[in-house]
């Protein structure tokens, strides 16, 4: 939780798309809305601790985020044969807030509130929807040849982190 939290903290464009970030009924459309209020309230939480750690020198204790990501996912509140909680991975916290977050931080007017309006042409946000696929997603060019056939075929292929 600590590591991951210290490095998202530092990305300006997730920051700013955070800071942005208000639930509505379009964010509901598709999904559970008692999910989507977790998820929110997880979201705002990771605000919170964003800010609280710039304003303070000293640790702090994000107990908010902690019990918002418990909520949120379930799997991080899990304990060991004697109540002591277990250790969570780095990799499966991020993934979590990561999925959280692609699915509440949507939309074209976020999207540009994220980035100023810079950069947010269809071209350079490369079909992303989310704050998330806009930050942290890439697309990549495959290009695969036969030296015999002497031609090239190309694939565009659409990842998102």
């Amino acid at each position: 939780l600590n590591s991951v939290t210290q490095c998202l903290r530092v990305i300006p464009h997730l920051r700013d798309g955070l800071k942005n970030y208000s639930p509505s009924a379009a964010n509901t459309a598709g999904g559970n809305q008692q999910q989507t209020q977790i998820h929110a309230l997880l979201l705002k939480s990771l605000l919170s601790t964003f800010d609280t750690l710039d304003r303070s020198p000293a640790a702090i204790s994000p107990n908010n985020l902690v019990m918002a990501t418990k909520m949120a996912f379930p799997q991080m509140a899990q304990t060991g044969p004697q109540g002591q909680p277990m250790q969570q991975d780095a990799e499966e916290f991020y993934s979590s807030i990561m999925g959280a977050a692609a699915n509440e931080l949507r939309g074209d007017n976020l999207i540009r509130s994220a980035f100023h309006g810079e950069r947010c042409g269809t071209d350079e946000l490369n079909g992303a929807v989310n704050v998330i696929d806009a930050v942290f997603g890439l697309k990549m060019e495959e290009t695969l040849t036969c030296d015999e056939l002497s031609t090239a075929a190309t694939a565009d292929k659409d990842d998102a982190m």
